[in-house]
């Protein structure tokens, strides 16, 4: 009788050792996948003004108010004064891959965008 008795506590410590053991590999799983999907998305937006210009202090509160509706999970990283691409080259630094976002004006991509270079035309 007590063989049986402390056999069945045995395989009982087992059981629950196993159980607590494979809840521990699913917490630890779990907070991966969190991990992952908690990973910020770096952009960077290159603008040809200067630090100190309106458009580019609009930029900034763009970013911040995108990082800010993402719950930080976009940041964007503004490089003004033409950091990365010079105003003529904006336009390229997007479509290389050297920035993710530029600012840039149609009269520096002339040919590119002609129905928009209506815009340019005086009326």
């Amino acid at each position: 009788m007590k063989r049986t008795l402390k056999g069945v506590l045995c395989g009982l410590v087992v059981f629950m050792f196993c159980i607590s053991f494979s809840m521990i590999i699913e917490a630890k799983e779990k907070a991966k996948d969190k991990a992952a999907e908690k990973q910020t998305i770096q952009l960077s937006y290159s603008i040809f003004f200067p630090p100190t210009h309106v458009q580019t202090k609009a930029a900034e509160a763009w970013a911040k108010e995108i990082e800010k509706r993402s719950n930080g999970a976009v940041k964007i990283n503004i490089f003004p004064g033409g950091a990365l691409t010079k105003a003529e080259e904006c336009y390229d630094g997007v479509v290389k891959g050297i920035s993710d976002i530029g600012m840039s004006c149609f009269a520096y991509s002339r040919g590119r965008f002609p129905v928009m270079e209506a815009v340019d035309l005086p009326l």
